[in-house]
Protein backbone atom coordinates (compact mmCIF):
# COMPACT_ATOMS: atom_id res chain seq x y z
CA UNK A 1 0.00 0.00 0.00
CA UNK A 2 2.89 2.70 0.70
CA UNK A 3 4.08 1.58 -2.84
CA UNK A 4 1.19 2.57 -4.13
CA UNK A 5 1.18 6.01 -2.48
CA UNK A 6 4.60 6.83 -3.20
CA UNK A 7 4.04 5.69 -7.49
CA UNK A 8 0.83 8.11 -7.11
CA UNK A 9 2.77 11.25 -5.60
CA UNK A 10 5.53 10.32 -7.80
CA UNK A 11 3.44 10.42 -10.73
CA UNK A 12 1.29 13.71 -9.37
CA UNK A 13 4.60 15.48 -9.05
CA UNK A 14 5.74 14.57 -12.40
CA UNK A 15 2.52 15.70 -13.97
CA UNK A 16 2.92 19.26 -12.29
CA UNK A 17 6.69 19.84 -12.97
CA UNK A 18 5.87 19.32 -16.63
CA UNK A 19 2.62 21.09 -16.48
CA UNK A 20 4.08 24.12 -14.90
CA UNK A 21 5.03 27.37 -16.56
CA UNK A 22 8.61 28.32 -17.88
CA UNK A 23 10.81 30.44 -15.53
CA UNK A 24 10.92 34.03 -15.96
CA UNK A 25 13.70 36.48 -14.65
CA UNK A 26 11.16 39.36 -14.85
CA UNK A 27 7.74 40.87 -14.83
CA UNK A 28 5.98 42.95 -17.74
CA UNK A 29 4.25 45.78 -16.72
CA UNK A 30 1.82 47.17 -19.71
CA UNK A 31 0.51 50.53 -18.89
CA UNK A 32 -2.45 51.87 -20.67
CA UNK A 33 -2.67 54.08 -23.62
CA UNK A 34 -2.43 58.01 -22.48
CA UNK A 35 -5.90 59.62 -22.30
CA UNK A 36 -6.57 63.43 -22.70
CA UNK A 37 -6.93 63.93 -18.94
CA UNK A 38 -3.81 62.94 -18.26
CA UNK A 39 -2.02 66.21 -20.04
CA UNK A 40 -0.15 67.31 -17.13
CA UNK A 41 0.62 71.07 -16.18
CA UNK A 42 3.44 72.45 -18.56
CA UNK A 43 4.75 74.63 -15.09
CA UNK A 44 4.92 71.29 -13.31
CA UNK A 45 6.52 69.39 -16.33
CA UNK A 46 8.97 71.80 -16.91
CA UNK A 47 10.45 71.95 -13.43
CA UNK A 48 10.39 68.04 -13.21
CA UNK A 49 12.30 68.12 -16.55
CA UNK A 50 14.69 70.42 -15.87
CA UNK A 51 15.44 68.64 -12.16
CA UNK A 52 16.50 65.50 -14.43
CA UNK A 53 20.58 65.17 -14.67
CA UNK A 54 21.39 65.46 -18.45
CA UNK A 55 22.52 62.55 -19.98
CA UNK A 56 19.66 60.72 -18.51
CA UNK A 57 17.81 57.21 -20.28
CA UNK A 58 14.37 59.05 -20.59
CA UNK A 59 11.18 58.22 -22.44
CA UNK A 60 9.01 60.41 -23.96
CA UNK A 61 5.24 59.55 -24.50
CA UNK A 62 3.68 62.42 -26.76
CA UNK A 63 0.27 63.87 -27.35
CA UNK A 64 0.01 62.62 -31.04
CA UNK A 65 3.44 61.21 -32.29
CA UNK A 66 5.19 57.62 -31.15
CA UNK A 67 6.85 57.70 -27.95
CA UNK A 68 10.50 58.33 -27.90
CA UNK A 69 13.44 56.87 -25.81
CA UNK A 70 16.86 58.54 -25.80
CA UNK A 71 19.15 60.24 -23.74
CA UNK A 72 18.14 63.83 -22.43
CA UNK A 73 20.62 66.43 -23.36
CA UNK A 74 18.69 69.70 -22.88
CA UNK A 75 15.51 70.85 -21.01
CA UNK A 76 14.07 74.46 -20.68
CA UNK A 77 10.59 76.06 -19.74
CA UNK A 78 9.15 75.18 -23.23
CA UNK A 79 11.15 72.38 -24.47
CA UNK A 80 13.03 69.41 -24.43
CA UNK A 81 16.07 68.13 -26.63
CA UNK A 82 16.13 63.86 -26.77
CA UNK A 83 18.60 62.30 -28.83
CA UNK A 84 17.36 59.19 -30.03
CA UNK A 85 18.46 55.64 -29.22
CA UNK A 86 18.22 54.01 -32.85
CA UNK A 87 20.51 51.69 -34.13
CA UNK A 88 20.99 54.53 -36.95
CA UNK A 89 22.58 57.62 -35.98
CA UNK A 90 19.62 60.33 -35.80
CA UNK A 91 19.53 64.24 -35.02
CA UNK A 92 18.72 65.73 -31.83
CA UNK A 93 14.58 66.16 -31.61
CA UNK A 94 13.26 69.25 -29.75
CA UNK A 95 9.66 68.27 -28.19
CA UNK A 96 7.91 71.23 -26.62
CA UNK A 97 6.24 70.56 -23.85
CA UNK A 98 3.06 71.51 -24.89
CA UNK A 99 3.26 68.34 -26.58
CA UNK A 100 4.44 65.85 -23.66
CA UNK A 101 2.39 63.63 -22.27
CA UNK A 102 4.92 61.86 -19.60
CA UNK A 103 8.80 61.70 -18.73
CA UNK A 104 10.27 58.60 -17.60
CA UNK A 105 13.55 57.83 -16.26
CA UNK A 106 14.34 54.65 -17.67
CA UNK A 107 16.91 52.69 -15.08
CA UNK A 108 19.38 50.23 -16.93
CA UNK A 109 18.70 46.98 -14.57
CA UNK A 110 16.85 45.45 -17.53
CA UNK A 111 16.77 41.64 -18.52
CA UNK A 112 19.42 40.09 -21.43
CA UNK A 113 18.33 37.79 -23.86
CA UNK A 114 21.69 35.52 -22.75
CA UNK A 115 20.35 35.57 -19.13
CA UNK A 116 17.08 34.59 -20.14
CA UNK A 117 18.00 31.87 -21.97
CA UNK A 118 20.28 30.54 -19.56
CA UNK A 119 17.10 30.35 -16.66
CA UNK A 120 15.55 28.84 -19.27
CA UNK A 121 17.96 26.13 -19.55
CA UNK A 122 18.89 25.98 -16.12
CA UNK A 123 14.91 25.19 -15.22
CA UNK A 124 14.46 22.92 -17.81
CA UNK A 125 17.63 20.74 -16.74
CA UNK A 126 16.21 21.15 -13.37
CA UNK A 127 13.15 19.38 -14.16
CA UNK A 128 14.34 16.78 -16.39
CA UNK A 129 16.59 15.68 -13.72
CA UNK A 130 13.76 15.66 -10.98
CA UNK A 131 12.09 13.97 -13.21
CA UNK A 132 14.81 10.93 -13.80
CA UNK A 133 15.45 10.94 -10.47
CA UNK A 134 11.12 10.36 -9.26
CA UNK A 135 11.42 7.73 -12.16
CA UNK A 136 14.62 6.22 -10.55
CA UNK A 137 13.07 6.18 -7.02
CA UNK A 138 9.58 4.66 -8.32
CA UNK A 139 11.28 1.48 -10.94
CA UNK A 140 14.22 0.97 -7.94
CA UNK A 141 11.50 -0.97 -5.74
Amino acid sequence: MFTRIRQAVAAMLCAALASSGCASTGVVQVSPAPSGDRIADRAVMAEYVQKLQTGATVKVERTHRRTVRGVLMKATDHLIVIQPRTRLPEPAIEIPLDDVLAVTLESKSGNSIGRSIAVGAAAGAAVILTMFLISAALWMD
